[in-house]
């Protein structure tokens, strides 16, 4: 069972053996129609399509909410969020340094940067990369002077 959302995303709800057709979906139940014209209501985890659907109304107070109390944390929620523009909000689900130094430079947090990654940048980890954004910064203030 796949999900829809207007903005042209997708995901597995659930994985079914049989084909079902579905007659309403009322918070986490889907009630439907087996091959064999048999009600059934299905179960079903609601909390990725409920965070993209957030995600997609501006609903940032509710994104964040999920994030902190949901089980949403994995690879595929980082790239998606990476995806779609909201680096910022990849921030809150990542726990690996290296990762969320990338992800600071990419949504321009100097915060997190300056603070989280200061030994980082002692070991000349990441270096490189912020040389490069500083060079970006430093070319945009130019030219907008």
């Amino acid at each position: 069972m796949i999900s829809c959302c207007l903005c042209s995303d997708h995901g597995i709800i659930r994985t079914l053996d049989l084909p079902i057709y579905v007659t309403r979906v009322k918070g986490n139940n889907i009630y439907c129609l087996d091959r064999e014209c048999r009600p059934r209501v299905l179960g079903i985890d609601s909390t990725e399509y409920k965070f993209k659907l957030a995600l997609v109304n501006r609903k940032y107070d509710e994104v964040l909410h999920m994030v902190r109390n949901a089980k949403l944390v994995g690879q595929s929620i980082i790239a998606y969020l990476q995806k779609k523009g909201y680096p910022e909000v990849a921030l809150h689900f990542v726990k690996d340094e290296k990762t969320r130094f990338g992800l600071a430079l990419e949504c321009g947090n100097i915060e997190v940067i300056c603070l989280k990654f200061s030994l980082l940048l002692l070991a000349g980890f990441c270096m490189h990369n912020l040389l490069h954004v500083s060079v970006l910064i430093a070319f945009n203030w130019f030219i907008l002077r």
